[in-house]
């Protein structure tokens, strides 16, 4: 008897933001290889069209947007974009974010704080109205949007810095409440929560803060780990496959933490 591949994508249209390295780069590549055709967006098009590049010599239909997930002009353009190329918005994945320098609170100019806002907060917002929107004339589909473990560790741990810590914790309480307000039209919508993933902006800042820190502090971070490393962008393949498949099909309005046990 054959047996039935719960995460089969088959035939799903999938957008994903971010999607031109790290994170969202692995995750266009995971939604692939369970089947999905991709829409990939980025504010950097020649990243996005690599990733188009990777997807294609594996046989999937990939195209690339470029948009500034800040504007609501150009998200709202990235979603039709997608309804025109496949027809259909079954999954979306809010990759995109980031973190650029780090104050103190009583430091923070307002310009840094509408700017880490804008792309880690009001960004999920804007994709999610947008998306929501097309999911709803077809009657069903998946968000999954990213946040932060720093939005869960205590404040003598803040990872990132306060801002982008509750930039990310935005992201998750806005994702639950979202979830309840659409479940009844078969929207699910859930949150990753990644810890320090190397080969992305946050790895980055979070080494260099280290070495700032001193050696010693470097290795009492890993040191809290439980699997006493980092992760890699590959390792949100699993968690955003199994979201965005049949086997998710009774999970909606959760976070779900994806940091080796730091948390």
């Amino acid at each position: 008897m054959a047996v039935m591949n719960m995460f089969d994508l088959s035939g799903r249209a999938a957008l994903v933001t971010g999607g031109g390295s790290g994170i969202g780069r692995s995750v266009c590549e995971g939604l692939g290889e369970n089947g999905a055709d991709v829409a990939v967006a980025d504010l950097n098009e020649d990243s996005a069209k690599e990733t188009v590049g990777l997807l294609s010599r594996n046989g999937r239909k990939a195209f690339a947007i470029r948009a500034d997930v800040t504007k609501a002009a150009d998200v709202e353009s990235m979603v039709q974009q997608v309804v025109a190329k496949f027809g259909k918005l079954d999954i979306a994945c809010n990759i995109a974010g980031g973190i650029f320098g780090r104050y103190l609170i009583h430091e923070t100019p307002e310009e840094y704080w509408d700017a880490i806002m804008a792309l880690n907060f009001k960004s999920i917002f804007l994709c999610m109205k947008a998306e929501i929107g097309a999911m709803l004339k077809q009657g069903k589909g998946s968000i999954i949007n990213t946040s932060s473990v720093g939005a869960l560790l205590p404040g003598d741990t803040v990872t990132m810095g306060v801002i982008y810590d509750c930039a990310k914790a935005g992201v998750i309480c806005f994702s639950r409440k979202a979830a309840g307000e659409y479940g009844r039209n078969e929207i699910r919508i859930n949150a990753i929560v990644p810890g320090m993933i190397m080969g992305t902006n946050f790895a980055a800042e979070r080494r260099a803060a280290s070495v700032e820190a001193s050696a010693e502090k470097a290795s009492r971070d890993l040191a809290r780990m439980a699997l006493g490393r980092p992760g890699k962008p590959e390792d949100m393949k699993g968690i955003v496959a199994y979201l965005a498949s049949d086997a998710a099909s009774y999970t909606t309005g959760q976070a779900f933490v994806v940091d080796g046990g730091l948390s």
